[in-house]
């Protein structure tokens, strides 16, 4: 059984990813747009982030070799995050990182409740506390099986970026994202 899972950090391209990649993988349960039933807003609305995102692992453990993504796993701290994967058992987690002053940039401009580091991050905060939550180094360190894709590189089109993300969905997805890089997925958000 192998159960995967995207912590997709807000604005690197979850979105894109679960409109337009993410659906053509034949275990997929979501996080689905365009019109496709799945359960995580069921899951987690109008709840406590680390209770949502357990209700999101505990439902989704009944599956064997099944893949989820969402972002809101971002919005735990690190220790319940490890915890959490830990108690169900995620063998492969997928992370997109992105440069930090983009992210930030780009955060302000969206803001997020429920999000620990919000305040920080709206009042240009950026501290170790802030630096440590998008660090892949600190990820890598308690995740044994993370694969991490370079939202810059993945972007423009770099090959090598997209084949592993090919590799840890165990599905050639390379067309599918070159054919449509140029898709502006949130366009009535300004970015």
């Amino acid at each position: 059984m192998c159960k995967k899972i995207h912590i997709g950090f807000h604005k690197t391209g979850s979105t894109f990813l679960q409109q337009i990649v993410f659906p053509n993988v034949t275990n997929y349960k979501g996080r689905y747009y365009s019109g496709k039933k799945d359960k995580h807003t069921n899951l987690y609305a109008g709840k406590p982030v680390k209770k949502g995102c357990e209700n999101i692992l505990k439902y989704y453990s009944k599956f064997n070799n099944h893949f989820i993504s969402n972002e809101i796993f971002t919005k735990l701290t690190h220790k319940d995050l490890f915890g959490l994967l830990e108690k169900y058992s995620y063998d492969k987690v997928l992370v997109v990182e992105r440069n930090l002053k983009d992210l930030i940039k780009s955060r302000k401009r969206h803001k997020s409740s429920n999000f620990f580091l919000q305040k920080k991050i709206t009042n240009n905060n950026i501290d170790e506390e802030v630096t440590n939550h998008y660090s892949t180094e600190k990820l890598n360190k308690k995740i044994n099986n993370l694969t991490i894709i370079n939202f810059e590189k993945f972007f423009s089109g770099d090959k090598k970026e997209i084949k592993k993300l090919s590799e840890f969905l165990d599905c050639d997805v390379e067309d599918i994202v070159l054919s449509n890089l140029h898709r502006k997925i949130n366009e009535k958000r300004k970015n």
